[in-house]
Parts: C-alpha cells; sequence; structure tokens
C-alpha cells in the first residue's frame, strides 16, 4: 500500500488480521482509513497491481486498520495478531546481552589491573647505594 504523494510504503499481511480483512473493503465506496504501523523494522517488497503499479522498496507493517464509512456507521476496526498481543506497544530490552559485556568489561579491567600491579613488582628498583659511583666514593673513603 502506497498513500497518494508519499513515497512510503505500507504492507498488509491480510491474513494476520482479526477480523478477516481484505483489500476489498477500501473500494466499498467512501471510506476514510486510518492505520498503525511498525516504526522498528520494515520488509523489503515488490509488488506490480492489475492497473500496472510497481512497488519497490522497504515497507512498514500495518498492525491496525480501522475504517470510517460515510453515513455516520461505526467503524470497522481490524487488528494484527501482533497488536492484540501487545496493544500498548512493546518494550524489547537487551538487559542479559548488557550484562554479560558489562561482566566481560570489569573482567579485562581487573586483569589490567593485576597485570600492571605484578609488572610493578617484579620490576627491578634502583638501589643507590650499590651504583658504581656510591661503590666508588665508598672505596675512596675505606681507602682515606
Amino acid at each position: 500500500m502506497q498513500l497518494e504523494k508519499s513515497p512510503t510504503l505500507y504492507i498488509v499481511n491480510e491474513g494476520e488480521f482479526l477480523p478477516a480483512f481484505s483489500a476489498d473493503y477500501l473500494n466499498q465506496g467512501n471510506v476514510l482509513i486510518s492505520f498503525l504501523y511498525r516504526t522498528d523494522e520494515t520488509t523489503s517488497i515488490e509488488a506490480s497491481s492489475d492497473n500496472n503499479v510497481h512497488l519497490v522498496g522497504p515497507a512498514y507493517t500495518v498492525e491496525r486498520i480501522t475504517l470510517y464509512h460515510q453515513f455516520g456507521q461505526p467503524p470497522e476496526v481490524f487488528s494484527s495478531h501482533e497488536y492484540f498481543q501487545n496493544p500498548n506497544g512493546y518494550y524489547q530490552h537487551n538487559w542479559m546481552a548488557g550484562m554479560a559485556l558489562s561482566f566481560l568489561g570489569l573482567i579485562f579491567i581487573g586483569l589490567g589491573i593485576f597485570m600492571t600491579v605484578r609488572r610493578g613488582k617484579k620490576k627491578k628498583r634502583l638501589d643507590f647505594a650499590n651504583t658504581p659511583a656510591a661503590t666508588l666514593e665508598v672505596a675512596k673513603k675505606q681507602a682515606d
């Protein structure tokens, strides 16, 4: 589906709606359509119709359709299975992946600190008392 004067494409999976939805509903006179779609993902489509319209590109998935008819009839509402399960939207979290990465980061930080401390203990400390100049001075003092 593509709205007039808009480059944005929408895909309506007719079999996923309750009650059953068909594009024929749009051909029943003066109908105003309202719909909700997922903004977080698109589906690549390539579709043609009988009236030589060819649609190609990313399309948003329609989750709910409301048809408003003329003469004050009550609106018809069609919702997908996914919309029925999450009518107020949904929240996708990645806490487990985030915790795993944080734990891995803490391990690397701890390893870095441990290696720095360990390497610092192994470094030879300069012993200024046994440097050649100090040894020479001690030898001169002993000779006098």
